[in-house]
């Protein structure tokens, strides 16, 4: 960003909360320019598919950028037609680089684990290309190695046609743009981008605290392969443990690494986990991280994990599960009948366990309280999930609005 700028924060519905992350040091590579190949803009699914908008455009490639990149950022909305397009129903989009199909994809959006929960509104259901709560997602193709710098080239944007039953009058929010960047700006360069677990972040809320193996997002920064690199991590202030990746991750390529589990003597109740990469490379400011965690709720040897299904045949959906940290299935119900109470006692030894309770249908256990206009009968009635001690005392009460999972890592002392 240049300049003056104008920020505009629409929708009265949720409370928004932006931040800016201003990160120092020499980038990947040099951004030389972005380019809105079309107006971000709300377009009609009719106008898209009949290409009345969104038109082929020819496009000058700079001759002092060496990588060129396209991004798409698309989300459906509207209940047009017996699928509710656009924003109920998954499409098929599309661009072509000099009339040729080269790169064609789904927009649709997975909502149930949303970590945002609960919410008001339908939040579990997948839509097209978002979820409340949730950012927008992208869609970006690296087309370097299908052009050179200062090619005049063809680029158009397609939609699959549309069905002739009103789905028509949809419509799609999007936005188009072409990246142009220098070239790699290290030769050598292993980054650590993001800690999943253990991590106190809103976004790997769904999974933490967690007590299991660690998971970590490691990238190749670099013009040439990453084929090893040493990984220390741990709590920070203590001795880190030591691991060596191996594998094979060309430019701007990712993967997540699942870290041997270290000693749980050394976990406080809370505190800093580290990440470091420890590999001769030319720049060390992404080579770092560190995570705030927290420890997992500690529960008693004996537990009762009580269930209360709900009705309409709903019970059907579920399954209820304690694993430990082996991967060991300690407890697995999935024959449960609707309106019905489940009391499971489970006698555990000292050690990591994660309690799971899935729905099918990513609806949780809760009321369809959308139903109460059109199909009152449909409502039906909440549902509960809890675990309890031997002697009665609720331990852990779950909310019934949960979407696609419930899941909770404990530690047995």
């Amino acid at each position: 960003l240049k300049g003056p700028r104008e920020l505009i924060s629409g929708n009265n519905q949720e409370l928004l909360d932006l931040k800016f992350q201003l990160i120092k040091g020499v980038p990947t590579r040099e951004v030389l320019s972005v380019k809105n190949i079309y107006p971000a803009a709300q377009y009609t699914y009719e106008h898209l598919a009949t290409d009345s908008v969104l038109k082929q455009q020819q496009i000058v490639l700079s001759e002092q950028a060496t990588a060129f990149r396209l991004k798409a950022t698309i989300s459906g909305h509207g209940h047009e037609g017996p699928r509710n397009c656009c924003e109920w129903d998954s499409k098929i989009h599309a661009y072509y680089i000099n009339e040729w199909e080269t790169y064609r994809w789904s927009v649709w959006k997975d909502c149930g684990n949303n970590p945002i929960y609960p919410q008001g509104g339908t939040w579990p259901f997948d839509r097209a290309g978002w979820c409340p709560g949730s950012k927008v997602d992208e869609y970006e193709f690296e087309i370097t190695p299908k052009v050179s710098p200062g090619d005049t080239i063809l680029i158009d944007y397609g939609i699959e046609n549309f069905q002739d039953n009103g789905e028509k009058n949809g419509f799609f929010q999007m936005s188009h743009q072409l990246f142009s960047y220098g070239p790699p700006n290290f030769k050598y360069d292993a980054g650590v981008m993001e800690i999943l677990n253990p991590s106190s972040d809103d976004i790997h809320s769904r999974f933490n605290p967690s007590c299991s193996s660690p998971r970590i997002i490691i990238r190749n920064n670099g013009k040439y392969p990453l084929k090893q690199c040493t990984i220390k991590y741990g709590v920070e202030g203590s001795r880190l443990n030591t691991y060596e990746w191996y594998g094979s991750l060309e430019f701007l390529e990712e993967e997540v690494v699942t870290l041997p589990q270290q000693s749980a003597k050394k976990k406080k109740n809370s505190g800093s986990f580290v990440v470091e990469i420890v590999t001769p490379d030319e720049n060390r400011q992404n080579n770092i991280r560190k995570s705030y965690y927290e420890k997992p709720k500690v529960l008693p040897r004996e537990i009762v994990v009580s269930v209360k299904t709900n009705t309409l045949g709903r019970a059907a959906e579920n399954q209820c599960l304690i694993i430990d940290s082996e991967g060991e299935v300690i407890l697995y119900e999935d024959q449960l009948l609707d309106s019905t109470k489940y009391e499971y006692v489970v006698d555990l030894t000292k050690g990591c366990y994660q309690f799971a309770f899935r729905d099918d249908m990513e609806d949780g256990i809760s009321r369809h309280w959308w139903n109460r206009n059109s199909a009152p009968e449909q409502i039906g009635i909440n549902g509960t999930v809890q675990i309890e001690s031997a002697a009665g005392d609720t331990l852990v009460t779950f909310p019934a609005d949960f979407g696609q999972e419930l899941l909770l890592n404990f530690i047995v002392e």
